[in-house]
């Protein structure tokens, strides 16, 4: 987020613009996303730049996936960062859900010409491992 939003060169990047970041977790508390911000403002984060959501307690992941959609028309960033992916779909594993929920965030990045990351967590141990649909779609 440091040399993101900050434009600031690093050891990995020379130096461009700040870029406007939108950050939508739905895995951690509004307190533990709030103490990574500090962490990132520690390591030179320009946060007036940096706009989070801590979307766990928000039902049903069509209303994820909608709720990231308007925070993104409203905010206008350059980069999208979802942690974690499949939490906007119900099934990650459907195939129908997951290309909708696809095509919608591909469609979001074409109209405000931003980048999305979408980050995922392979579960090994788990009977679905790892989130095999949701996965290829974004590939």
């Amino acid at each position: 987020l440091a040399t993101l939003t900050t434009g600031e060169p690093n050891l990995l990047f020379e130096s461009f613009r700040p870029h406007k970041v939108l950050l939508v977790d739905t895995e951690q508390s509004s307190y533990n996303l709030n103490k990574q911000g500090q962490k990132a403002r520690q390591l030179g984060a320009d946060m007036n730049n940096v706009m989070a959501y801590a979307l766990r307690p928000v039902p049903a992941a069509k209303r994820i996936l909608d709720y990231t959609i308007q925070a993104a028309n409203e905010f206008c960033p350059d980069i999208i960062i979802i942690d974690n992916i499949k939490d906007m779909v119900a099934d990650f594993n459907n195939l129908t859900e997951s290309s909708e929920a696809v095509r919608r965030l591909m469609k979001l990045a074409e109209d405000l010409k931003c980048g999305i990351i979408a980050v995922i967590h392979e579960n090994i141990d788990s009977e679905n491992e790892p989130e095999r649909v949701i996965g290829f779609c974004l590939m």
